[in-house]
């Protein structure tokens, strides 16, 4: 993928990826934000649709500049660093800098944006609250233990191609055992085991933060809008992680030559994770994660109330 089109791709995920920001006439933003309403199962009432509306929008908007940043981040990263680093699987750097750091924009910024105002006190009436939710009522299990998960696996991978290359069971002219962990993977790795870590703090501060509200209406938007923040939280480390696992392979992989079995076990193994991701992918959508927090904090009391 030359450069333009990599820019050009981050174009499109960038323009894909704010609907309301980007809606110029009422009906396209009416439109964009019933689509939001059904994802989250609730209702836009005149009550809460500015707050909403104001509230997404920012996120988006951080999504925006997040991503065009990373991108600019990334091409110069790519002229700085030259075509002889990061090419692991031959061809140059750039593109994939371009798009790595376009991505991890695309979701570091709103997740950042969305914890501020998350943290950020506001004044005005509060509905009180039986007990305080936790991290299990906004985010679905699978999606918890998904980053944790991967992180190991990364982590594994990493140590395999050094333990592999340092035994001498690989064998590269162009790979030593430490610069394995000079890799694309390598890099990703680390950065997952960062976003993760930094996960765990500032989802913290988010569900310390009180949530004021004058109705159970904008209550319930906040849990919705809360629980979009965290799940992105734990959503960022495990695309990193995964990431990592599958450059990783290919990389070491392609600069290696295996000794017996080791090559196909490396492809099973590698096709085994693809798998396994995939399948947990479609469970997970299946479940319409979006709406748990819905089917943990306010399914029963709307039952209650029908009653």
């Amino acid at each position: 993928m030359t450069i333009p089109y990599a820019l050009l791709f981050v174009m499109i995920m960038i323009l894909s990826g704010a609907p309301l920001a980007l809606s110029k006439n009422p009906k396209q933003r009416q439109k964009a934000l019933d689509r939001y309403a059904r994802k989250v199962n609730l209702a836009i009432t005149p009550q809460v649709r500015p707050q909403v509306i104001r509230r997404i929008v920012t996120v988006e908007r951080a999504a925006i500049a997040g991503s065009g940043c990373g991108a600019i981040l990334g091409l110069a990263l790519g002229i700085a660093l030259g075509d002889r680093w990061l090419t692991g699987m031959g061809g140059p750097s750039t593109p994939p800098l371009i798009l790595i750091s376009a991505a991890l924009g695309a979701v570091v910024a709103p997740a950042c944006t969305a914890a501020v105002l998350s943290c950020h006190r506001r004044p005005g009436p509060r509905i009180a609250r039986v007990s305080s939710p936790e991290v299990s009522d906004y985010v679905p299990e699978l999606e918890r233990w998904s980053a944790p998960v991967a992180l190991i696996g990364a982590g594994c991978t990493l140590a395999a191609g050094w333990i592999g290359l340092q035994s001498g069971v690989l064998s590269s002219d162009s790979l030593s055992a430490g610069q394995v962990f000079t890799t694309v993977g390598a890099v990703l790795g680390y950065l997952a085991l960062i976003g993760f870590i930094a996960g765990i703090v500032l989802r913290r501060r988010v569900l310390q933060t009180g949530q004021p509200a004058a109705t159970e209406q904008e209550l319930a938007w906040d849990d919705a809008l809360r629980a979009n923040t965290l799940r992105g939280m734990a959503q960022l480390p495990f695309v990193l992680a995964l990431a990592s696992i599958l450059v990783t392979v290919l990389d070491v992989g392609t600069r290696t030559v295996p000794q017996g079995l080791l090559g196909l076990l490396g492809v099973t193994g590698l096709l085994t994770i693809m798998v396994l991701s995939t399948v947990g992918i479609v469970l997970d959508v299946s479940s319409r994660p979006s709406q748990h927090y819905w089917r943990r904090l306010w399914a029963g009391r709307q039952q209650r109330a029908a009653a």
